[in-house]
This record gives structure tokens, C-alpha cells and sequence, in this order.
């Protein structure tokens, strides 16, 4: 019993969601004591509060699989709060706290923790690595620390690549002729970004020709540094495609949004360049003219301008080595199955 003031409040209960069976009153007597017992047939004052009652063995035994495939908390309650309908139940309310106790519980990060702070078990964790000899990790610093051989990292960043011996070679074979950059947030509690480097395939070249990643420039300005430029700096269409249906709710007449991105993907896929060339401009002016497109249209322009679709335009990328971004967008289906990502940046 907890007071606030002078009205008692008795903090709620956990309940068996089930009436209380039936009993009767008892007294009796200890070393000159009198004890009254008086037991309660039903549960009365307020409702079963569902938010009280126990998960399910079936609901933890799903969660449980979900943690144990590393699938990110975050991911696993928008994917609950996504299917909540009337039918309101226990499930539909997990809370972040019902995560770590299953996790605790089911001792499913034994294996990964080394210590409880997550810094000093990465920090162990890179240790082993280079005590037993293996070269997968190729660059680590940990925040608060200063990087002698890497002085533009600042004391508060946090850098770990890992790359294996394999990987490393398939990137010297492989690499000199189209580069994806990728980067993933929401895989961690720290908004720390995964960036993935791949590689195609395909015949060796002298020098990477292709350049692919989404549509901010600091993967690009990171790659000028210490690359040479490439002939074709490409955007992963992925990006572009959630970039626009993000934005297309400037348009509030429905029907008109539907319309619109119909017509940004015949924009997309169009292999012609002449004909895309005419498609765009009056794609772009009837935004313009439409009162209620008018916002997304000055949003579009930047895509527009000449530099710049270029990256996106697949008329504009029929001799580039990669048509789309199939590639790239096979990871993100990958991330999207495993970890139930959608905030792909």
C-alpha cells in the first residue's frame, strides 16, 4: 500500500483472469493472538486489467524465437502494434520490459554478452578476436577514445569493420568495377549506422567504373577521399522509391497520391531517354499547375535537374553495369525478413 497525500492507493495486482474460488471465514488463535482470516469469494473494486495479466507460454515461445533470430526490439513491437485489431489481447500491449525478461528468462544472450555494459562487451569481444588470431576485425575504436592513425574519427565515435580474409579477396577480384554502399539504421539501441560494402560478380576491370549507394552524399565524399571518381555515381532506386512515398503525403487528395506515384514510377522505369526526357518536364509541370500537387512538386524538383536524375533514371543507367538495383534491394529484402527493418536509410 503506497499513500499520496492523505487518499491510499493500492497498487494493482497481477491477475489470474479467473474468478477467485469460494472459501470462508477463519480465525484462530497464536501464543494469545487472535487472527481473523476473511476470504473474498470474487475479485471486486475494479476490472481484470489486461495489462497485468502473464504472456502466454505460446506468445513468449514466438517472442523468444524472434530474439533468439536477433531480430531488434523495435522491430518485434511494431510488428505487434502493427496487428492490433478489436480483438484486444495480453500480446498486443508487450512492452520492452517483457523483452528483456523473456530474454533473461529463455538466456538467450549468453553467447553475446561478455560484460552487462554493451561498450566493454563489444570491447572483450574484439579482444578475443585478437588474442585467438583472427583477422576479422579491420578497424575498431570505441567512443571516449582517440584514433592516432585515423585522426578525423572524433572521441565520441564509434567505428568497428569487420571484413574476413574471404571477403577481403573477393573485394580485390571483384571490386574494380561497380561499389554498393548501404547503410541500415535501427539494428541496435545505440542509433549506431551498419554500412555494408558489396560487390558484383562480374568481369575485372581497371578501376571501379560504378558507384551505388543511397542518395546522401557522405558515402561519396568518403569514397573521393581516398578513391579515384567513378564514371557513374548511381542511386540505389530503393532509396528513391521510399524517399517519394514518404513524401508524397503533401498531397492529401488520395486519389490524386495513387495517381502521382504511377506516374513517378513510369518515370523510373523508363528506358528511353529521349521519351523520359519529355515525360519529365510534363510530369513536373502538372505538378506545378495542380494546387493540391503544388508541394510535392517543388519537392520534386530537386530530382529533376539534369545531375541528378541521372543517378535515378534507369534510361540513364542501361550501360552503367547494373540496370537497377536488384542487388541492393536483395539485402534490403534480406534485412526486411530477418530483422523486420523498414527504416533502411
Amino acid at each position: 500500500m503506497e499513500r499520496y497525500g492523505k487518499k491510499a492507493y493500492e497498487k494493482p495486482r497481477i491477475k489470474q483472469n479467473k474468478l477467485l474460488l469460494s472459501s470462508h471465514n477463519h480465525g484462530s488463535r497464536k501464543n494469545g493472538l487472535l487472527i481473523k482470516v476473511k476470504y473474498t469469494k470474487t475479485h471486486v473494486g475494479h476490472d481484470c486489467e489486461l495489462g497485468r495479466l502473464s504472456l502466454t507460454t505460446s506468445d513468449r515461445l514466438k517472442i523468444a524465437s524472434k530474439i533468439n533470430a536477433k531480430i531488434p526490439f523495435d522491430a518485434i513491437l511494431d510488428e505487434v502494434r502493427s496487428s492490433v485489431n478489436e480483438n484486444l489481447k495480453r500480446i498486443d500491449l508487450l512492452t520492452r520490459k517483457d523483452l528483456f525478461n523473456i530474454e533473461r528468462d529463455f538466456n538467450l544472450n549468453k553467447d553475446s554478452v561478455r560484460h552487462a555494459n554493451d561498450a566493454q562487451s563489444v570491447d572483450c569481444w574484439v579482444k578475443e578476436m585478437c588474442e585467438t588470431g583472427d583477422t576479422i576485425v579491420r578497424l575498431y575504436k570505441s567512443q571516449g577514445m582517440l584514433c592516432e592513425e585515423h585522426p578525423s574519427l572524433h572521441v565520441n565515435d564509434f567505428a568497428l569493420v569487420l571484413m574476413t580474409d574471404a571477403q577481403k579477396e573477393i573485394l580485390k577480384l571483384f571490386g574494380n568495377n561497380i561499389i554498393c554502399i548501404d547503410g541500415t539504421h535501427g539494428t541496435n539501441a545505440y542509433d549506431f549506422e551498419l554500412t555494408t560494402i558489396m560487390t558484383i560478380f562480374a568481369d575485372i576491370r581497371i578501376q571501379p567504373k560504378t558507384f551505388m549507394s543511397d542518395m546522401a552524399d557522405n558515402y561519396y565524399n568518403a569514397w573521393l577521399n581516398v578513391m579515384i571518381p567513378v564514371d557513374h555515381r548511381l542511386y540505389c532506386c530503393w532509396h528513391v522509391d521510399r524517399a517519394w512515398r514518404k513524401n508524397l503525403v503533401k498531397i492529401k487528395n488520395q486519389e490524386k497520391r495513387v495517381e502521382v506515384y504511377k506516374g513517378l514510377r513510369t518515370l523510373l522505369e523508363e528506358i528511353d531517354e529521349k521519351a523520359f526526357g519529355l515525360m519529365l518536364d510534363s510530369f513536373s509541370l502538372k505538378l506545378n499547375l495542380d494546387p493540391e500537387t503544388k508541394d510535392f512538386g517543388v519537392y520534386f524538383q530537386m530530382f529533376s535537374k539534369k545531375d541528378i536524375y541521372k543517378r535515378w533514371a534507369y534510361c540513364c543507367r542501361l550501360y552503367a553495369g547494373v540496370n537497377t538495383n536488384m542487388h541492393l534491394e536483395r539485402k534490403c529484402k534480406i534485412f526486411e525478413k530477418w530483422y523486420g527493418l523498414l527504416n533502411v536509410l
